[in-house]
């Protein structure tokens, strides 16, 4: 990369000669070596049209990389890189032409040949700037890396992990996430994009959509558990409510079973015993089963007022007169009565 320069160098340096000598004078005149090449660079980008001067920016820029300190420095681009969305290529290359002439030589095009058979056919052709001097001398170059440094900077990381993702097959692992994939996305609506960081850009927003549908399918599938454990829950309390219902009903009092007996139905209702409950009377117990309550009264032994307790044991035994029918007859001081379309507990016959 010295031999341009010093090329350069020279020129310059012939062209302000002393008749046949070369001063120090003419070489201090040039500004040296290095702004030698930055006043041959300038003089080019003057002679050009405004849309030529506007394409060679974009090739320049896209020929350097920017460290994280700001600091830019040239690198080799695959021709092929060097595509522009809004510039023909045709432009693009009739610019290149110029850069690498003979009589310009700011720019160097080199062949490399692929390391792989299927490649060794296919050299490829490899673009860098002439020297490092141009980057760090020419006044106008490092005013258009100060303008978009932040721009370049993110570019270079971006190019680096994109080719990073590509030699590593195209895995999943190396593809942007989280804040680095939502800055990537705000630079790609702005910057002069490769076509490579546009590819590793969008399969990093299609695997994103993709994990993030993966998560949301998830959290369903969560939901759905969740939902399905409550309802089971309830079903089960339910169960257990009903279950406790039917065992307090059916709880048998000392010496037989209990069964559900409508008041309809109390002349099926021929023997067995009742245990009073809190409530009870003896004329509700003859009418709920049936019997005349007088009867009712002498088979128990029960005397006038009549009254009778909790947990007290009626027999339905004795030779009694049954009244399925018949309205009873009033009891003294009867107490109030339970609802009589309730069913009752009534022991199984002794």
């Amino acid at each position: 990369g010295s031999l341009p320069l010093l090329q350069y160098a020279l020129k310059e340096l012939y062209q302000h000669r002393d008749g046949l000598y070369l001063t120090t004078a003419a070489y201090d005149a040039i500004g040296g070596v290095r702004q030698a090449l930055a006043r041959h660079a300038e003089e080019i980008y003057l002679r050009m049209g405004s849309a030529q001067q506007a394409i060679m920016r974009r090739v320049l820029l896209r020929l350097i990389e920017v460290s994280e300190t700001g600091e830019a420095t040239r690198r080799k681009v695959d021709r092929a890189d060097l595509v522009f969305r809004d510039v023909p290529d045709q432009a693009v290359q009739e610019l290149l032409d110029l850069l690498t002439a003979a009589e310009t030589r700011l720019l160097i095009a080199s062949r490399q040949i692929g390391s792989s058979a299927d490649d060794a056919s296919v050299p490829t052709v490899m673009i860098e700037i002439g020297h490092e001097a141009l980057v760090r001398e020419w006044d106008r170059f490092r005013g258009w890396v100060a303008e978009d440094v932040e721009q370049l900077r993110q570019g270079t990381e971006l190019m680096q992990a994109a080719q990073d993702w590509r030699q590593g097959g195209n895995d999943v692992a190396y593809l942007l996430v989280g804040n680095r994939l939502l800055r990537a996305q705000a630079w790609l609506q702005e910057a002069d994009s490769t076509p490579l960081q546009r590819e590793f850009i969008q399969a990093s927003l299609e695997e994103n959509a993709r994990r993030e549908q993966r998560r949301q399918l998830q959290v369903e599938r969560e939901l759905a558990l969740q939902r399905k454990a409550a309802n089971r829950l309830r079903s089960m309390v339910g169960v257990l409510v009903i279950a406790g219902t039917l065992v307090g009903c059916a709880s048998s009092p000392p010496g037989g079973g209990v069964q559900v007996v409508d008041r309809n139905q109390r002349d099926r209702v021929t023997s067995g015993q009742y245990i009073v409950r809190r409530g009870d009377t003896l004329w509700s117990i003859a009418f709920r089963f049936g019997w005349d309550w007088r009867d009712l009264a002498r088979v128990n032994g029960i005397q006038p007022p009549h009254v009778i307790y909790p947990g007290q044991r009626i027999r339905f035994s004795g030779g009694a007169t049954r009244t399925a029918a018949a309205t009873p007859q009033p009891v003294p001081k009867p107490s109030s009565s339970p609802a009589l379309s309730t069913p009752v507990v009534v022991a199984n016959p002794v």
